[in-house]
């Protein structure tokens, strides 16, 4: 009883029906979109629901309590029309203390907005690192992804009973899980390379180890996949992954010659991406004892495995930023997860 009253109070001190001496947010230039008639919202918050995004996000019913929500009308995304939004700024505390993550969404649950901003290296974010992994967090977050909670903690569990299991399903599915991930990676290091070709920039050396790592080991794994696509299936996985690997190696080389151009660059990626390239080739193949694509077949035994995905969660179905340890990255997922779950729940 005393904890919940504890827990009641923060939310009161929270709550935006107590005017606070708070800077009165700028979504317009935090999130890049228009926004009108702002204001806070005047939505009760029990200590039930406190809890319950507490639980699913994995912070302290404190950290949720802080969680600033106002109204509005935002403009939806490549569109002119406004419409009918709520909004969300939370205030971020260690290793980032005083930057915010911001978001505004729709009366369906459709994100139109996410930026993060607070500190010197969130408010340059010279290499777009941030910003790309704002751009996956918002991408992973449609009402549909959304539908199947999954509180914090749960993925993790799910992890470790893979991880205990010794039969053919388990390695199965270890090998899955690290796939996923490391095509997460792929799909953000690839986006962040050409994001930064556009600005005439090249991507620092060490951002692309990861994703070297993670092509080395979907080449050792791919001959787990046998049972799946068959030996020829899983040979030709692993020489796609070997060809990946090169090529990341070749990009990596040369990001460290202080004499190569972004022209350079951009040959190295047309090379590798023309028609497809490695990804079509991959994701199409049909060999091995299956009629179908490979990407098709292995999504499949994902489900039918439960190798869990995570949701909004950093290190799962979202890969941390290039270059961060991933402490930063869940700090902001933490804090992005933590909006969208307390407006869901104030939606119901």
């Amino acid at each position: 009883m005393i904890a919940k009253t504890l827990i009641l109070l923060t939310a009161l001190l929270y709550s935006n029906s107590i005017v606070i001496d708070r800077e009165q947010p700028d979504f317009a230039k935090d999130l890049g979109i228009k926004v009108d008639k702002v204001e806070p919202l005047d939505k009760e918050i029990s200590t039930e629901i406190l809890e319950r995004v507490s639980k699913l996000v994995g912070k302290l019913p404190e950290f949720i309590a802080g969680i600033e929500l106002f109204k509005g009308r935002a403009q939806v995304r490549r569109s002119n029309e406004m419409v009918r939004a709520w909004f969300a700024r939370v205030p971020m505390g260690d290793p980032v203390a005083g930057a915010r993550v911001c978001l505004a969404m729709d009366m369906a649950g459709e994100i139109l907005g996410v930026g993060v901003w607070g500190s010197e290296d969130f408010d340059a974010d010279e290499h777009g690192r941030w910003a790309l992994l704002m751009n996956s967090l918002r991408t992973q977050s449609s009402p549909r992804l959304r539908d199947g909670e999954i509180a914090y903690g749960a993925v993790e569990a799910s992890m470790q009973k893979i991880e205990d299991d010794s039969k053919e399903n388990g390695q199965i599915a270890r090998a899955l899980a690290r796939t996923r991930r490391g095509m997460n990676r792929y799909a953000l290091v690839i986006g962040n390379l050409n994001m930064l070709l556009q600005q005439d920039k090249l991507m620092p050396a060490e951002w692309f180890d990861p994703i070297i790592d993670d092509m080395l080991t979907l080449a050792d794994d791919a001959v787990a996949f046998t049972p799946v696509i068959g030996s020829k299936g899983a040979m030709e996985l692993s020489e796609k992954a070997l060809e990946a690997l090169a090529a990341f190696e070749e990009a990596k080389t040369l990001a460290e010659d202080e004499d190569t151009t972004v022209e350079d660059m951009a040959d190295l990626v047309r090379r590798y991406t023309t028609a497809g390239g490695i990804c079509r080739d991959c994701h199409d193949s049909k060999s091995g004892p299956v009629a179908s694509n490979w990407r098709r077949v292995l999504r499949n035994k994902i489900f039918e495995l439960e190798v869990p995905a995570g949701m909004m969660q950093v290190g799962f179905d979202i890969p941390q930023a290039a270059g961060d340890d991933g402490v930063i990255s869940g700090e902001i997922g933490a804090a992005f997860r933590g909006a969208i779950m307390l407006m869901d729940q104030l939606r119901k």
